[in-house]
């Protein structure tokens, strides 16, 4: 069955271009040019991902985020902007979206995104009864407290630990600096961003034999990736 993708942009050389690009690789498009058609077109089609501009006529595309996540919150929505700005990028990602990609865009990279976040929602096979998480040939198991590259057992702090398994948690979404902080350490500690880079590369070092890399990604001013497309 084809994946549906709804595309919410009020330009229509974009829609016309996205359209062309997605139904060529085997995707059915709706084309939306406001919010109001954008949220028709969810309710009734049920899609798979929605590309998301946020400089809409009618609604912005910040608020409207908030609208889709608050009634479907499984279903994947991918920011497409020409926005730029650093607290657009956070408010966005903190609001529930999955990925963020600037206009302009390359339009490989937009179709490996959109690929890897319907397969993300649709498979279990990283999670299993919420305790065990995989990628590639790195494991974890909760009820262990115990991490493996294949066949090796990979010794972690108790934070180290902790950042781990809330980034399995937060596969294929853009981590913020202030929502680890607060997950790992608490709202005290929301502003200690070099104490949490310290951390995160000790991660890195413990975990570079895993066949991801990289497996944590820096996104400039915002916070991080896990498990990345390249």
């Amino acid at each position: 069955m084809m994946k549906k993708i709804l595309l919410i942009d009020d330009e229509p050389q974009i829609r016309r271009y996205i359209n062309k690009t997605l139904l060529v690789v085997g995707f059915d498009v709706y084309l939306a040019p406001n919010g109001k058609e954008g949220l028709r077109l969810c309710n009734e089609d049920h899609p798979d991902l929605i590309l998301l501009d946020l400089g809409l006529p009618d609604i912005d595309g910040q608020d409207l985020l908030v609208m889709f996540k608050k009634n479907y919150p499984e279903l994947p929505i991918i920011v497409l902007s020409a926005r730029d700005q650093t607290d657009e990028i956070v408010q966005a990602i903190n609001s529930g979206a999955n990925d963020y990609i600037k206009k302009p865009f390359d339009t490989p990279e937009l179709i490996a995104r959109i690929n890897r976040h319907i397969s993300l929602s649709k498979s279990t096979e990283s999670i299993q009864n919420d305790s065990k998480f995989s990628i590639a040939n790195l494991s974890m198991s909760i009820e262990k407290h115990e991490v493996k590259i294949d066949d090796e057992v990979i010794h972690l702090s108790k934070k180290e630990f902790q950042i781990l398994h809330y980034m399995f948690q937060q596969k294929g979404k853009i981590i913020t600096q202030n929502q680890l902080l607060k997950e790992v350490w608490g709202n005290t500690f929301s502003d200690e961003v070099q104490y949490l880079r310290v951390y995160i590369g000790q991660l890195r070092k413990k975990l570079k034999n895993c066949s991801i890399q990289p497996l944590i990604t820096t996104e400039s001013g915002v916070g991080y990736y896990f498990g990345k497309v390249s």
